[in-house]
């Protein structure tokens, strides 16, 4: 059914009829997901929004990995600046009010020479004007994302810049 008003929305509702499972697909089936291992890691994860901040935050400490959190450039520069903090991955969205996540990483890179950055991004244009290096160099991942995926992309840059 549909109802709609001018200037006020529209209201949408499907309904489906249940259908049962066959014996047969039920014990097809897997009952829950198989285990993966987990690679470990420990991040500094940058977001000012909270909700993605710590959504992301739990998601991959679900998959195994230290997770530290800050709301903003300063706060990860002060997390980075600590002699016992140990990172092996500076996860940071790019658009971030006062210190952008390139700003960020340039100044990280000073105080951890090593440390890897993986930016977060939901700009369409990915040709980041102004930007000291070529896009295409960068490792990014794309905003909006499933919490999967970004899981998955951790990893791999993890894997890929260990050792």
């Amino acid at each position: 059914s549909l109802d709609s008003a001018v200037g006020i929305g529209s209201c949408f509702e499907v309904r489906l009829p249940l259908a049962e499972a066959s014996d047969e697909a039920m014990a097809e089936a897997p009952t829950e997901a198989p285990p993966r291992p987990a690679l470990g890691g420990r991040l500094l994860l940058v977001d000012d929004e909270p909700i993605i901040r710590e959504t992301l935050a739990m998601a991959l400490r679900q998959a195994g990995m230290d997770v530290q959190t800050a709301s903003c450039g300063p706060d990860a520069l002060h997390l980075l600046a600590a002699p016992e903090q140990a990172f092996d991955l500076l996860l940071t969205d790019v658009s971030m009010p006062g210190m952008d996540g390139f700003e960020l990483a340039g100044e990280a890179a000073r105080l951890r020479p090593k440390l890897p950055a993986l930016f977060m991004s939901g700009l369409a244009d990915a040709s980041f004007p102004g930007l000291a290096v070529d896009a295409s160099e960068l490792r990014m991942l794309a905003k909006p994302f499933r919490l999967a995926e970004a899981v998955q992309r951790v990893e791999s840059v993890l894997a890929e810049t260990a050792g």
